[in-house]
């Protein structure tokens, strides 16, 4: 099946794209860092040799002459012989839908996996960072992006992109030398979200003052082997049993070293000892 209509949804590999939307090529492929249009999604015998999908893109020359060099680079390390930009004839490329972002108009509602886009300017001397946005899509986060460099003068280019994991990081200058300098960098991370049922569950503490807290601390002295309990918040850690490594009088907690490779700190509430006999 040959899918050319534009505006025509497909679904794959929890992405929705749309034939005649923006896409951009992420860290899986060798056009990484070059945006574009879908402009056909082909299934079945129709995909070509390789896979039973494949989507057809029109991508825009990158305006800065390093990406250009980086992507030339990938390029002939994939071919395995040198190659120009200009040879690899950005107007019909055919790349799965692992190698793409499909970039939608307006910021996902539905619950999932979040990230979050920063943007941190370095302009005349001074630097800022701004967080822009959340959301459990990739694309939409970089619609974002594309939003608020809009709002910038001078006109910026794309000068590098690094694709790390569940991160990714997009480098823009000024497009003009002569101008002031203004340097933009913008992250996408992957954040870790806490259940609400979680905070909602775990046992509180009761209210202490700093006497009654530095009395608890001290019953715990580096070496002690104890146990979490199953009031500490994050529930994976509730059981497992370690030793202290020390306590942080600041901030009211125990830091223990768990059997596990891991380490955690809990209010003195919730960790239990086993001995009483320093080690």
């Amino acid at each position: 099946m040959i899918l050319q209509e534009k505006g025509h949804p497909f679904f794959t590999e929890n992405k929705l794209f749309i034939v005649g939307g923006r896409v951009y090529a992420n860290g899986n492929s060798e056009y990484e860092g070059l945006f574009g249009e879908l402009t056909e999604i082909r299934t079945g015998k129709d995909a070509g040799a390789g896979g039973s999908l494949s989507l057809r893109c029109r991508f825009t020359w990158p305006d800065d002459p390093r990406l250009e060099q980086d992507i030339e680079h990938r390029a002939s390390s994939q071919i395995g012989h040198p190659v120009r930009l200009a040879d690899l004839h950005l107007d019909n490329v055919i790349l799965s839908p692992g190698m793409l972002e499909p970039i939608p108009d307006h910021l996902p509602i539905e619950q999932g996996t979040l990230y979050a886009l920063l943007v941190q300017v370095d302009q005349e001397d001074a630097v800022a960072a701004t967080a822009l946005a959340v959301s459990n899509d990739v694309g939409a986060l970089i619609h974002v992006m594309w939003e608020d460099l809009a709002s910038y003068e001078p006109e910026v280019v794309l000068c590098h992109t690094i694709h790390q994991d569940d991160s990714y990081l997009f480098s823009y200058e000024a497009k003009d030398i002569c101008a002031d300098e203004l340097y933009l960098t913008y992250s996408i991370h992957k954040i870790p979200v806490l259940p609400r049922a979680a905070l909602e569950e775990a046992p509180k503490a009761p209210n202490r003052g700093k006497a009654d807290i530095a009395s608890l601390l001290a019953q715990f002295q580096p070496g002690d082997a104890v146990r979490l309990t199953e009031g500490v918040l994050h529930p994976e850690f509730r059981g497992l049993c370690g030793r202290v490594v020390k306590t942080v009088k600041t901030r009211g907690l125990v830091k223990v070293a768990c059997s596990d490779g891991t380490t955690y700190e809990a209010s003195p509430d919730h960790v239990e000892r086993l001995i009483a006999i320093r080690i």
